[in-house]
């Protein structure tokens, strides 16, 4: 079993050859502006912001950047060529 160091370095490697590094530091930064502390916030307020904030976070995990994309639509094309076969696959276009 791998050590969670290794799993970090290899999900960090996945993550950067989707593309997914950058939008998603990007959309960190949205997140963590639009749900900035308030000044005069109740705590009930503060616990709402936070958990939707957090919200915000886990949305923007997994989302490529347009080589991503290509990636992830390549792979799924693959896995439907070899569960359905050429003909298959074919016939699902004609549609």
């Amino acid at each position: 079993m791998e050590s969670h160091g290794k799993l970090e370095v290899k999900m960090g490697t996945l993550f950067s050859m989707l593309g997914l590094t950058r939008v998603r530091s990007q959309r960190r930064a949205s997140c963590d502006d639009v749900f900035k502390r308030q000044p005069n916030e109740t705590s009930e307020q503060k616990k709402d912001r936070q958990r939707r904030h957090m919200l915000c976070r886990y949305a923007s995990l997994g989302h490529p950047n347009r080589k991503g994309a290509l990636l992830y639509a390549d792979a799924i094309t693959e896995a439907l060529k070899a569960t359905l076969g050429t003909k298959g696959l074919s016939r699902i276009g004609e549609r």
